[in-house]
């Protein structure tokens, strides 16, 4: 038997253009709906990289601001322990004084007669 489309033993073809359409429209419809998964996605990593960018410049900014501070306050305590050390000599230079060593001597006495 020779028939259009059939061979022996097999039957011939019927709907297989259907079929073959329809895994052909489907492919295509899957090959669209990746394509704008990949679309979406590309999209969220471009929003998350103008996001990280963002905090990047944030934390950039706050760390200049923290390091302009941090120097600031140690001129503030370079200036102070300067102060403190000039202090710290005039009154070492108070306490050897005669007057002082005899004003010191005076109370003693006086705490002495006290008791």
């Amino acid at each position: 038997m020779t028939g259009e489309g059939s061979e022996e033993g097999v039957a011939p073809r019927v709907g297989a253009s259907r079929r073959e359409t329809s895994t052909g429209t489907s492919d295509r419809h899957a090959a669209k709906v990746a394509e704008g998964l990949d679309e979406l996605s590309l999209e969220q990593a471009l929003k998350d990289v103008d996001l990280a960018n963002a905090r990047v410049m944030d934390l950039t900014q706050r760390l200049i601001a923290a390091q302009r501070h941090t120097r600031e306050l140690q001129m503030t305590l370079d200036r102070v322990q300067v102060e403190l050390s000039e202090l710290r000599a005039m009154h070492d230079e108070m306490r050897n004084s005669r007057a002082f060593r005899t004003a010191d001597r005076y109370w003693r006495v006086l705490g002495a007669f006290r008791q």
